[in-house]
């Protein structure tokens, strides 16, 4: 909760939530600083999405799991003053207990799937973002080469977004159309295996 108030986001959107999540951080101090909040959750206990505003969202469209025993896909559309944005938020097949030999494909095909619900970036701001669970390779190809930008790649922000134990690498990403990046960092708060990134 505290990582989220310091961040000082406009927007705000997180992977592996439930509900246990929601009643510990959807409280009335807390819509007091993003008075639009909405948890999707899901059946399974770490496929859940969140997003905390300060301007109103609508819905805009969920696909859920593709890939069976995994996670789904939520677009949200944000009236900010400046834009109008719209945002994917996904949580790709994870490392374990995966096939090393397929899994970058199932990412692909999940990001695949997931875009079809966004509208064309040329008529509106964009954001794809969320914990990908890789750092390169085919997923992340798929977006770059429908002119989406790496934010931290952009700003040559090299830290990594993920840690357990000894292990650490950048699975976390946001990936922007239509928008200018002024800075991009990964701060190292909260008590997730995951650090948030901040644009």
């Amino acid at each position: 909760k505290n990582a989220i108030i310091a961040s000082n986001a406009c927007i705000v959107c997180l992977q592996e939530t439930n509900q246990q999540w929601e009643a510990y951080l959807d409280t009335e101090d807390m819509r007091k600083i993003y008075p639009h909040i909405t948890f999707k959750n899901h059946r399974w206990k770490w496929g859940g999405f969140a997003v905390f505003s300060k301007h109103p969202f609508n819905e805009g469209g969920f696909i859920d799991s593709v890939q069976p025993w995994w996670y789904p896909g939520w677009r949200v559309v944000v009236d900010h003053p400046k834009t109008t944005l719209q945002i994917l938020n996904l949580h790709l097949q994870a490392p374990f207990p995966s096939n090393p030999f397929t899994v970058q494909r199932n990412r692909k095909f999940e990001v695949s799937s997931y875009y079809a619900l966004m509208d064309d970036p040329n008529t509106m701001s964009s954001l794809v973002l969320g914990d990908f669970n890789t750092k390169g390779g085919p997923p992340l190809r798929y977006l770059t080469k429908r002119g989406y930008k790496n934010a931290l790649k952009d700003v040559n922000c090299k830290k990594s977004t993920w840690r357990w134990g000894w292990l650490s690498h950048t699975y976390d990403h946001i990936f922007y159309q239509g928008l200018s990046i002024h800075s991009a960092d990964v701060p190292r708060v909260g008590g997730s295996d995951h650090f948030p990134i901040v644009a």
